[in-house]
Parts: C-alpha cells; sequence; structure tokens
C-alpha cells in the first residue's frame, strides 16, 4: 500500500455501497499531532532524551561490525534485553512523545467537521429516506521509528512500525444517525478493492473460472494488456498451486494458533504474464486469499509428500509459539490475528522470511477459540525454527559465523549467495515474541487514555523483523515486515 495514512469517508445510501477516499496526509491532523509531538533534544550521558536506544529499532546483524571494534561488539551483546529497559529515561521521553502524538490526534478528530463535502443544495434538497451525509467514519495513522529513533507519524514513503486505527465512538456515531459494524470495526485498509480472489480447497476448476471472469474483465479493460489467455491461465495457476501448498495445513489442528488465510499479492505485465514482484510498469495488482474452511471435517491422516509434511510442521511450530505474544498488559484489547512471512529454501523446505525479497506469500493464524481450555504439548512441531533470508549481506553471515549459528546456503548459477536458511532455537524465537508483545501492550495501554474523546482507538497493527539469531527488535526499518500483531479492542469497549 503506498498510502501512508488514510480516511475512510463514506456516505451510505444502503449497506452494501461505500466510496473509499485514501489521502497521502490530512494537514489539520498530521500538523496538529505532529507539532503536539515535539520533543526537545536533551542528552543523558550517551544517550539523547527522547529518542529510544538503537537496539530498539534496528537488528544486530544490520549494525555489526567485527570482532575487531570491540567496542562497537560490546554495545551490541546486550542487542535482545528490550526489556527491561536499559535506558528507561531515554525510553520515558520517547513514549511521552508517543502519548501526545495520539492525544493530539484525538483533539484533531473532535474538532473534525462531523459532516464534510457537502454542498447547501444537496442538504436542503429531496433526499431519499435512507440518505446520510458524507462523514469521516475511520482514520489510520502509519507511526514510525526513524533512523535515530525518533517516535513520529509517518509523512514520507518508508517502513511502518505500527498502524494506528480510529474510529468513532458508537455512542457518538448513533446521535449522528450512523452505523458501524461491531464484527469488524476496522475495515482493512490494505485491500485492492474489487481486485480480490477468495477461495478454498474445495473451490473446484470451474469454480475458479467463475472468480477469475471478472478480474480478467476489469484488467482487459484498461486495454493495457495484450493476451487475455496469458493472464487467465496465470491466474488460475497461482490459485491452484496456492491449493496444493496449503491442502497440508488441513491437518494443522493441534496448536492454539491455525492458519487461516493465506495471501498471495501478484503483479500483471503489459504482456499478461502475473508475476509475484512489484516493478514499475506494473498494470495492476490482484491479491488472492486462500481460506481455511471452518468446521472441515478432518481425517488426521499425515500429509503426503516431503514438502507437505514440512510446511504442517512449520505451521504447528509457529502455532505453538504464537501462544508467547499473547497480551498481558492492562489495556482493553486482544490479539486476534498474526500475519507471517512465508518462503521456500530448495526443493520442499518452507520457513519464515526475514526481509521482503523470496517471499511465498503471507499467513494470516488466528487463535482457536477453545485454545485456554486445552493443554498444549510443547515440543509439538520442529525443534528450531526455519528462517530464509534471500541475497544476505556479507556481514550477515560473518554475524553468524561470530555467533556461532547454524545455518547452510545456496548459490545461484553465478556464484552469488542466493539463499541462507538460518535455525533459530525455538526458545529465542519465543523470547522474541515475548518481547514483541511487550511493546504492544504499552502502546495498547497508551491507545486507553483519551477516555472523553468522541474518536477512540479501536485496532492496532505493531509489525517487527526478525533477527538471523531470533530476537526482534520493535521497529522494521529496512525491508518490510516478517510478522505483524493485529489487536483489536474488546467489542465491549467500541
Amino acid at each position: 500500500m503506498d498510502e501512508l495514512n488514510q480516511f475512510k469517508i463514506f456516505r451510505p445510501v444502503n449497506p452494501l455501497f461505500f466510496v473509499l477516499v485514501s489521502f497521502i496526509s490530512s494537514p489539520n491532523i498530521l500538523n496538529a499531532a505532529n507539532n503536539q509531538a515535539l520533543v526537545d533534544h536533551k542528552t543523558d550521558g550517551d544517550n539523547i532524551v527522547g529518542q529510544l536506544p538503537v537496539d530498539f529499532f534496528t537488528l544486530p546483524e544490520d549494525n555489526w561490525q567485527s570482532s575487531r571494534n570491540p567496542q562497537t561488539s560490546k554495545f551490541f551483546d546486550g542487542v535482545n534485553h528490550l526489556l527491561p529497559f536499559r535506558h528507561e529515561r531515554s525510553v520515558g521521553a520517547a513514549l511521552a512523545s508517543l502519548d501526545r502524538i495520539l492525544a493530539a490526534t484525538s483533539e484533531a478528530l473532535d474538532k473534525s467537521k462531523d459532516v464534510i463535502g457537502q454542498k447547501k443544495a444537496i442538504l436542503a434538497g429531496d433526499k431519499p429516506s435512507r440518505w446520510v451525509p458524507w462523514h469521516l467514519n475511520q482514520l489510520m495513522l502509519r507511526l514510525g521509528i526513524n533512523q535515530i529513533g525518533t517516535i513520529g507519524i509517518m509523512t514520507a514513503i518508508s517502513q511502518t512500525s505500527t498502524d494506528v486505527f480510529w474510529s468513532r465512538r458508537p455512542e457518538h456515531a448513533v446521535s449522528l444517525g450512523l452505523s458501524r459494524s461491531k464484527k469488524n470495526p476496522v475495515a482493512d485498509v490494505d485491500e485492492p478493492h474489487g481486485m480480490q480472489i477468495q477461495f478454498d480447497d474445495s473451490t473446484t476448476d470451474s469454480g475458479l473460472n467463475l472468480l477469475i471472469d471478472p478480474i480478467v474483465n476489469i484488467v482487459m479493460s484498461t486495454k493495457r494488456v495484450d493476451d487475455e489467455s496469458l493472464l487467465r491461465d496465470g491466474l488460475k495457476a497461482v490459485a491452484k498451486n496456492m491449493q496444493t501448498l496449503m491442502d497440508s495445513s488441513a491437518y494443522v489442528y493441534d496448536a492454539p494458533w491455525l492458519p487461516q488465510t493465506y495471501r498471495v499479492d501478484i503483479w500483471v505485465e503489459g504482456s499478461g504474464r502475473v508475476t509475484p514482484t512489484a516493478f514499475a510498469g506494473a498494470i495492476l495488482r490482484v491479491r488472492l486469499d486462500w481460506n481455511r474452511r471452518s468446521g472441515r471435517t478432518l481425517d488426521r491422516r499425515p500429509p503426503e509428500g516431503e514438502g507437505a509434511r514440512n510446511l504442517a510442521n512449520l505451521f504447528k511450530t509457529l502455532g505453538h509459539d504464537f501462544e508467547k505474544a499473547r497480551e498481558s498488559g492492562d489495556h482493553n484489547f486482544h490479539l486476534y490475528q498474526i500475519l507471517v512471512g512465508i518462503g521456500m529454501y530448495g526443493e520442499g523446505r518452507f520457513g519464515v522470511v526475514r526481509g521482503s525479497l523470496g517471499v511465498l506469500g503471507y499467513v494470516l493464524f488466528a487463535r482457536q477459540q477453545s485454545a485456554s481450555n486445552k493443554q498444549w504439548a510443547s515440543s509439538s512441531g520442529l525443534n528450531h525454527v526455519p528462517l530464509i533470508e534471500s541475497y544476505p549481506q556479507v556481514s550477515h553471515l560473518a554475524f553468524a559465523e561470530n555467533r556461532r549459528l547454524t545455518y547452510e546456503y545456496s548459490r545461484g548459477a553465478s556464484g552469488v549467495i542466493e539463499r541462507v536458511l538460518y535455525r533459530v532455537s525455538r526458545e529465542k524465537f519465543r523470547s522474541g515474541l515475548e518481547k514483541s508483545a511487550r511493546w504492544a501492550d504499552m502502546i495498547a495501554e497508551r491507545s486507553d487514555k483519551n477516555s472523553g474523546s468522541k474518536w477512540l482507538v479501536t485496532e492496532l497493527r505493531p509489525s517487527f523483523f526478525f533477527s538471523i539469531e531470533g530476537a526482534t527488535p520493535v521497529a522494521t526499518l529496512g525491508g518490510i515486515a516478517a510478522i505483524e500483531f493485529r489487536l483489536r479492542r474488546s467489542g465491549a469497549n467500541i
């Protein structure tokens, strides 16, 4: 998604009609929030008050120097210790800046017009019985951490750290004659509207054709694609591969978190060929979602084939370890989904992807409703978490050697190392998840303030980046996040 901050503005003529208008920024709201969030930079020893320590937003392998520089190596020896904080005063000031951003945004929303963009002639004229004026319904801000550790609102294309969603309080919406779904109060602002194919393991070839035909018609209507049959065959091949790949997930049932959706974004070239990589000449993006069927009867046979078994074991491993990411703070949010990037190493070997290259797709995990009432075997799944990196920097391999990490790599025809598979211990992986969850808790606790506002934060989506030794920092500078937590305000509070 290119838009950094989005406003959902709509006038519902009927429940199925809405218009999504996206802005890169809103001068009034963003300027007010950023101005209120300014922090005086005062030094406290080696740290700048108001800025996070460097190990909060960078990975050790990205800043690692060889052991010839003992000062740098010694500094990064403590990179995994995110909490308790080692620089409490600096962190406290940085989080105070976050408080001011949230408070200023709520204040700006309260001052925004309830009805916008309406001419007097329209307001005074004849209106349908269910007519509702245009109004601001939802706001999404992307919070980031820059390269010196300052928390702020994203106003340029860069990597996000946390998406924060505001919606009107129900009582305020009702007073304006508006309604909002409590089942899913936050729209998925990253959806390519009208360009999405949703299917499952039961979708037949003829069923896929019915789903693909409207997409093909939209793409061909642009008159920028040459070969319709190439486009159609490409979309169907991707969907069939997704079905085959995810068939193994049906056998993962004995874990607190289960894979629910496998998401692949592909791009259409002018020739009609589809590719998983975005490029300058791309015509359109198409999203394919494979969804796990609820209530499916399982024969619980092990999946056939080594690749299917490897993927099922990876899902089972993640499904157990994600339980370490459960929220524990004093707030009204709950973790309901976890999104993680999946890649392949060699033939039939899968792992979590570090970075944006080599991503097969993103798997959305959801927690079983009965998970709290069951006892799970902690030894289920693999004895490690495979982490895959494409075209690694030389310094990353040097870091792995220095830390005596277990890994293997493969070279391309030119001799360049194309893939590395690191075997991350599950203990370190779980520890990283716990630290990430604590950061999510901190943001959630601060989002519970400003109770007097007509608006409230309804969802948080902090994203994280894995280190090749298992830890996760609180931000994702330098690449697309490997994992995203999705926290939603509990139903009684929205």
